[in-house]
């Protein structure tokens, strides 16, 4: 996933929830051999945050100064949601080496998109990151 966002006055209506679950599924059906779905969220973003874990998604990782808002470097962790009996190590994840430069040119896309800070920082409260058995 590239960006979600929900408008202030729609939150708490289950949208962003609904418009995963069928992001999730929609990938699953074009792509039945597809294990996991990423995505990095910005740490502050608690409800975010809780929203994906909620669905299923699972902390695997935490990047220092992912993004980058107004000159400002900020925090976010990277979650997957693992589609099931499909159990990805993280180690399969990291290790895609090829995968780097591509990610690179994507974040910085994106970032390219964000224009503001937000007004009201919640504070961090990172989540569990889940290591590989």
């Amino acid at each position: 996933m590239l960006t979600l966002g929900t408008a202030d006055e729609a939150r708490g209506r289950g949208l962003a929830s609904e418009l995963v679950l069928r992001a999730l599924a929609e990938v699953k059906r074009q792509y039945p051999d597809c294990g996991a779905m990423y995505l990095h969220v910005i740490d502050y973003n608690t409800a975010a945050i809780r929203m994906y874990e909620k669905i299923g998604f699972r902390c695997v990782g935490f990047h220092k100064g992912f993004y980058t808002i107004d000159g400002e470097p900020y925090d976010a962790y990277t979650y997957a949601y693992y589609y099931p009996p499909a159990i990805l190590p993280v180690s399969v994840y990291t290790g895609l080496s090829w995968f780097r430069p591509l990610f690179s040119t994507v974040r910085s896309s994106f970032r390219s998109f964000v224009n503001s800070t937000p007004t009201e920082q919640q504070p961090k409260t990172p989540p569990r990151i889940d290591k590989p058995d």
